[in-house]
C-alpha cells in the first residue's frame, strides 16, 4: 500500500492513528463493519479461504492441488501490476496444466 500512488491510497485505504499506524480499507458509511486490515500473510489468508477440511474433499483435492491453485489465485491477485501473473502464464501454471491420473 506504501508504494501505491496517493489518490489510489485515498480512494481505497485510510490509516488509522497516527505516524507508524496500519493501513485499512475504506468502508462504505453505512457499512458499519469494523474495518478490514490488509493481512500480513495473504497466501495464509487464502489457504484458510480455499482449503477444505480434508473430510470434505473430492478424491482429486490432494494437499498439492490446493497449494497449486493457492498459488495461481495469489499471482492474479497480487495488488502491484509487475507482481501479477500475466493471462498467458496463468494458462501455463501447473494448476491448469494439471491431468488426473486413471
Amino acid at each position: 500500500i506504501e508504494r501505491s500512488d496517493a489518490k489510489i491510497q485515498q480512494q481505497f485505504f485510510e490509516k488509522s492513528g497516527g505516524a507508524g499506524s496500519s493501513w485499512s480499507i475504506k468502508q462504505p458509511p453505512e457499512a458499519g463493519a469494523p474495518p478490514i486490515f490488509p493481512s500480513g500473510d495473504p497466501v495464509a489468508s487464502l489457504r484458510d479461504v480455499i482449503v477444505r477440511p480434508s473430510e470434505r474433499r473430492r478424491q482429486t483435492d490432494t494437499d498439492e492441488r490446493y497449494a497449486q491453485f493457492v498459488d495461481m489465485i495469489h499471482g492474479m491477485l497480487s495488488f502491484e501490476p509487475s507482481l501479477r501473473i500475466a493471462p498467458d502464464t496463468a494458462l501455463e501454471h501447473p494448476f491448469i496444466l494439471w491431468e488426473p491420473q486413471t
